[in-house]
């Protein structure tokens, strides 16, 4: 019974934090978040957008005009149709994107304040402790300024993050038990294959967390059982990569992408014209994607074979762009396609993300720093979020928002290790030690 008591005590802690940030991003998005307008090029929003609308038309899994495309992700356009759908079409695209997001930001905090209270285990904090972490993780993430923003936006990052957490709470609590019902292994694959539908990108988080449940359960069955139903949801991205006929990548994205961003000196995006079909976007242009993509292989085979060592020497750069996420929703509102554009409002919600960004980075070395000293550093979780999420980021561009998932899902975490760790003086006046046996 006691124990029973602690659990349930254990899920309270992220209980208001949830309700203020709930609150938080509700008027947010009322006061401030607007429709995606079309500008002098097609940006994602506008086009997420229109995808799900053509999804409502029957046309599921469709491109800009109704055609198969699997240069975007066609999971997220899928959740805004589907949530369209049950609302018996009395929502648009967009008010279903927004309601979107915000459910999407509550099982985020949820994700993000469970996520850390079992790294809080991995340390050998006793229950109170852990309690107080599960709360500071909540508490960060309601307020912190890239999440808030980010619920205006129309994009998959906020999506793919929730999925992405919720993969680890699951897959973590997965290899802990000693016996497993069918509901932990399936329910810990179906996230992470939602994960990898939303974001492609993503591939290899399911198979370094397959990768993990056998190194810890040394169990071959379950390991398979994890790999074959994570696949599951991604049947659409393998489906439509072949009615596209882009041939090797998980997206038809893969070749421009690199292309894009191979001999960028600064590691950054930058459309080439010889990286597109001639006088069209092959992205939005029905039957014309197949061609951008042999174009793209082309060129970026041709600038890598002439410029590997540029290429190669990048590639630090392109990571770095990636792992500085301070501003990423603010700079993504404005750079793709939103109707946001520089102002004193604007600017002030960039500087408050970018202060709270390197303030996060400094909690984050202290909860670091008490791991190491506890010497149960989760390194699992760690590579499969930095591997699996930043992986492609090496050899195409880097971009803020794609260090998003490494803030939400391992940052945040370790930073309200951290805070725990700092008020509490018995932890650090004291020089004590970070483990359990000088922990009450």
């Amino acid at each position: 019974m006691a124990d029973k008591r602690a659990q349930t005590s254990l899920l309270m802690p992220w209980f208001w934090p949830v309700i203020v940030g709930t609150l938080i991003r509700i008027t947010f998005v009322l006061a401030t978040a607007t429709p995606p307008i079309e500008r002098r090029f097609v940006a994602d929003p506008y086009v997420y957008l229109k995808m799900a609308t053509w999804s409502i038309r029957g046309h599921w899994f469709s491109g800009f005009y109704g055609q198969p495309s699997n240069y975007l992700s066609i999971g997220y356009p899928f959740f805004i149709a589907v949530l369209r759908y049950a609302s018996l079409n009395s929502l648009s695209s967009w008010q279903s994107a927004m309601i979107l997001n915000i459910l999407a930001s509550i099982f985020l905090m949820i994700g993000v304040s469970l996520l850390a209270a079992r790294i809080a285990e991995l340390i050998g904090w006793q229950h109170e402790k852990i309690s107080l972490v599960a709360v500071a993780a909540g508490w960060v993430m309601a307020v912190y300024p890239d999440a808030v923003v980010a619920t205006g936006l129309v994009m998959s990052e906020l999506l793919a993050a929730t999925f992405l957490v919720w993969s680890l709470v699951l897959a973590s609590k997965m290899v802990s038990l000693e016996q497993h019902r069918i509901h932990h292994w399936l329910g810990a694959a179906l996230v992470a294959g939602l994960y990898v539908f939303i974001r492609p990108s993503g591939l290899l988080v399911p198979i370094l967390i397959a990768f993990a449940i056998f190194l810890k359960r040394r169990s071959i069955g379950l390991t398979l059982r994890y790999i074959v139903v994570s696949l599951l949801p991604m049947i659409p991205i393998f489906i439509n990569n072949l009615r596209v006929g882009a041939g090797l990548g998980i997206t038809s994205a893969t070749w421009p992408n690199i292309c894009d961003g191979a001999t960028n000196s600064r590691g950054e995006l930058t459309r080439r014209a010889v990286c597109r079909a001639p006088q069209v976007d092959g992205v939005n242009i029905p039957r014309a994607e197949m061609w951008d993509v042999r174009i793209a292989q082309k060129q970026a085979l041709h600038d890598i074979h002439h410029h590997f060592l540029f290429w190669v020497s990048r590639m630090p750069v392109r990571l770095f762009r990636s792992l500085w996420s301070g501003g990423w929703a603010t700079l993504t509102s404005v750079h793709w396609g939103q109707n946001i554009f520089w102002s004193r409002k604007v600017l002030f919600a960039y500087h408050a993300s970018m202060t709270a960004f390197v303030v996060l980075l400094i909690l984050v070395a202290v909860g670091v720093w008490c791991f190491i000293r506890s010497r149960h550093f989760p390194l699992w979780m760690f590579l499969t979020v930095f591997i699996g999420t930043l992986s492609g980021v090496i050899i195409t561009f880097g971009q803020a928002r794609f260090g998003w998932p490494l803030t939400a899902v391992i940052f945040i975490p370790f930073a309200s290790i951290g805070i725990v760790y700092i008020q509490d003086p018995a932890l650090w006046l004291r020089d004590a030690s970070c483990s359990s046996s000088k922990v009450s």
